[in-house]
């Protein structure tokens, strides 16, 4: 799910052994699987193929601790005029609660769009 740009959710790296530790990254999109991170200075771009522990902070929302396993940087997309260099990385282990608050999150930008799409049709 394509989270909004404003007030979007983001990954802080927590992990002290690594480089980029205390690194807050907005979220491009997100799922109970997985997440993309819009990684503008390709911090995470040496880190390929490993886990790192972080926080998702979600507006108006709960933070959430995980594991992610990196896999993919330096991945330019087209964003309307705009190209993001972004990183994917796979959420490792996730207990129900975490998962529940990733879901509860989705859930609210789901229901954001629904409603802008009804306001639209009654134009």
């Amino acid at each position: 799910m394509r989270v909004p740009r404003r007030h979007p959710a983001t990954f802080t790296i927590l992990d002290p052994t690594i480089p980029v530790f205390n690194v807050c990254l907005p979220l491009y999109d997100l799922g109970t699987g997985g997440l993309r991170l819009v990684d503008k200075d390709d911090r995470l771009g040496e880190l390929l193929g490993h886990t790192v522990h972080g926080r998702l902070d979600f507006p108006d929302g709960p933070s959430v601790q995980v594991d992610c396993l990196l896999l993919r940087a330096r991945e330019a997309l087209r964003d309307g005029r705009h190209t993001v260099n972004t990183a994917a990385a796979q959420l490792q282990d996730l207990a129900p609660p975490q998962l529940v608050a990733i879901q509860q999150y989705i859930d609210r930008i789901e229901r954001q769009l629904l409603q802008r799409a009804q306001a639209l049709s009654r134009q």
